[in-house]
């Protein structure tokens, strides 16, 4: 489709706005919006175009006809026509098409009419404004020299004080703003082939840890903020999807040795700018931007910033660009979790330190890399050798900064599910906690913990405690649900477990968790549906298990006998390679009214807890149990986890 940018003297009506495209005027209900000439040029040829596609190199030829440039130039401006229109994009809005180029999407009114007087007025307004900054000539006499100098003096302070004005009112907050709560999201990459992603996702992480040093206002973990890598997001939709009350929304783009950036605090409630600017800096400086975003950022918020607290903020944990760039590709792949993706994060991570051997926070994030290979049992290294490997960075990066949170968290999860160190675990986690309250990996994985030492209360509230942090996880809110579900809670209990099943269908633990649920309020039909589905999910040996263990009970106790016992059966096979499905037979023979059977499982796995598993202290389908003189016997001090925790889920 040939495409062209209107010269003539119509106006485009199209929610509340109202383009002149002969006025080069954008008016929203009436009043009229700033923008920049090429971002001008870009809504008129989109608009003109409504509904279709306008290739990039289109608009790159129509907009710039004389001169070569950049997509990311294109891409800037389109970010801040999206800003311009912000309050009103469900109306109307600029759609990407990736690697093709934009559409304007929304209901587009070709109109003759005149512009209003009001209008009229804010057009004689703006030229007025142009009018009275513009340049004096050249050639004046000596007689009205000095008038004109004293003139021009009057007005060169006056506009410093409306610059000053301006930059003092986006970098405090209106009508006393105060957020009890924010996101900051990964910084967009300009880019082709978006291979300044992970960059993107490390400005993010650099600030909330900035943030979470204050301690002063709750900062959504990177872990949340992690999906939106990426993905073309409205901020404001997603500061009410994630229920805080700013947001931080930026772009990156790297040219050669120069990076810039953009950056927008936004007020959730209203969508207003509360504080905004541009950096055009050496990459090699990028530190010192994070540095001014950060301050900045802090003012907007109305945060108190005491002389500590500024050194804080510029707390750097390495000077290297270089090491800093495998940090961030560290730190990406670190959050994808597969087995590929912890791979590549050990790969950056040690790559960091390589480089800068005094990088603790890429040391921290290499122990847990490390654990986290332990905990799921990948390949990449046998179950000991990773763990050892753990402790080893861990305790590492704590002789180099033994305030860091990561490294604490590392620390404690080879203590917990490695030495069996209960105590030491529950210290480090504690440390962890009180170095960083933000952290929901920290108060998440002290929950499970807590959880497996007997202590409900407590782990629910810490459960609770990473929900609020990180309310998207799938694994936190999985377990928030397995916690009510083990204090019979069974109705919020199915709330967490829904939640988390909706956020990722694949899951197979709150299915299963949902049929323990349903079975509990009487639902046997809808227990049956969901742990079905799960076994058809169920990937590995402990996930099948884990369904087989759920879906036997629910056979026994709604008097399919038959289809109990063949689940005995296939339990009994899968125990050859797995030690829960033991386990898991106890739980059927106790559904089947079995309870002699029942204890000679248990009485023979017991030998070998090193503390009674949580699914026989706690879980309500072993209730017919408790009262046995038998059952006593078999309880000892709660202590480690005994591995019934889907591994799939737990971070």
């Amino acid at each position: 489709m040939a495409v062209s940018i209107n010269q003539r003297g119509v106006v485009y009506e199209f929610g509340p706005f109202r383009l002149d495209v002969k006025e080069r005027l954008l008016l929203r209900d009436g009043e009229p919006v700033s923008l920049m000439p090429k971002a001008f040029d870009i809504l008129v040829l989109l608009v003109e175009n409504s509904g279709h596609l306008v290739d990039k190199n289109e608009i790159l030829s129509q907009v710039w006809r004389d001169s070569f440039v950049e997509e990311g130039n294109l891409a800037q401006n389109v970010y801040l026509l999206r800003q311009a229109m912000a309050d009103s994009r469900q109306q109307c809005s600029i759609e990407t098409v990736r690697g093709r180029g934009y559409r304007f999407v929304g209901n587009v009114v070709e109109s003759s009419e005149e512009i209003t007087a009001r209008e009229q007025t804010a057009l004689v307004v703006v030229d007025q404004q142009i009018e009275n900054i513009a340049p004096p000539a050249l050639v004046v006499s000596e007689s009205r020299l000095w008038p004109r100098l004293v003139a021009l003096a009057v007005l060169v302070c006056a506009l410093g004080a409306a610059v000053y004005f301006f930059v003092t009112k986006n970098a405090t907050p209106e009508n006393g703003f105060k957020a009890k709560s924010i996101a900051v999201l990964p910084f967009k990459a300009l880019s082709n082939e978006n291979l300044d992603e992970p960059l993107g996702l490390g400005m993010a992480n650099s600030m909330i840890i900035k943030l979470s040093n204050l301690q002063q206002i709750p900062v959504l973990p990177t872990s949340t903020v992690f999906k939106y890598t990426g993905r073309e997001t409205d901020p404001l939709i997603v500061g009410r999807e994630l229920g805080v009350d700013a947001v931080l929304d930026g772009t990156i783009q790297r040219a050669g040795d120069r990076v810039r950036v953009t950056a927008q605090l936004l007020s959730v409630s209203d969508g207003k700018t509360l504080w905004s600017d541009k950096f055009d800096e050496k990459f090699s400086n990028i530190f010192a931007v994070q540095d001014s975003i950060s301050e900045r950022m802090a003012i907007a918020l109305a945060l108190q910033i005491s002389g500590d607290d500024k050194k804080l903020l510029r707390k750097r944990y390495t000077d290297d660009t270089l090491a800093y760039q495998d940090y961030v590709r560290g730190l990406y792949f670190w959050n994808k979790r597969t087995e590929e993706g912890i791979r590549l994060s050990i790969q950056y991570f040690s790559d960091a330190v390589e480089k800068d051997p005094g990088f603790a926070l890429a040391q921290a994030m290499l122990a847990d890399s490390y654990a986290l290979v332990g905990y799921y049992q990948y390949s990449l290294f046998p179950q000991k050798e990773a763990y050892q490997k753990a402790r080893v960075a861990a305790q590492k990066a704590l002789q180099m900064d033994e305030t860091l949170s990561q490294a604490h968290i590392a620390l404690a999860t080879v203590k917990q599910f490695y030495d069996k160190d209960f105590d030491g675990a529950e210290e480090s986690y504690r440390q962890a906690i009180a170095l960083n309250p933000d952290s929901a990996t920290a108060h998440h994985r002290y929950s499970q913990l807590l959880l497996v030492r007997g202590r409900l209360d407590d782990a629910l509230i810490e459960i609770k405690l990473a929900q609020q942090l990180d309310p998207l996880s799938v694994a936190i809110n999985n377990n928030l649900g397995y916690t009510l579900y083990l204090r019979r809670d069974y109705s919020q209990a199915e709330k967490f477990c829904r939640k988390a099943h909706e956020t990722e269908p694949a899951a197979v633990q709150p299915l299963i968790n949902l049929g323990m649920i349903y079975e509990q309020r009487g639902m046997i039909d809808e227990a049956f549906t969901v742990l079905n589905k799960a076994r058809t999910l169920a990937a590995t040996s402990v996930a099948q298990s884990d369904v087989l263990q759920a879906l036997g009970h629910v056979y026994a106790v709604s008097g399919k006998k038959d289809e109990a016992r063949k689940v005995l059966q296939a339990l009994t096979q899968l125990s050859k390679q797995e030690e829960e499905a033991q386990l898991s037979k106890a739980l059927v023979h106790s559904g089947l009214g079995e309870i002699d059977e029942a204890f000679q499982v248990l009485e023979v796995e017991s030998k070998t807890w090193p503390a009674t598993p949580t699914v026989v202290t706690l879980d309500p389908r072993l209730d017919s149990l408790r009262s046995d003189p038998r059952y006593q016997e078999l309880v000892k001090p709660p202590g480690p986890l005994s591995g019934e925790m889907d591994n799939e889920n737990w971070r």
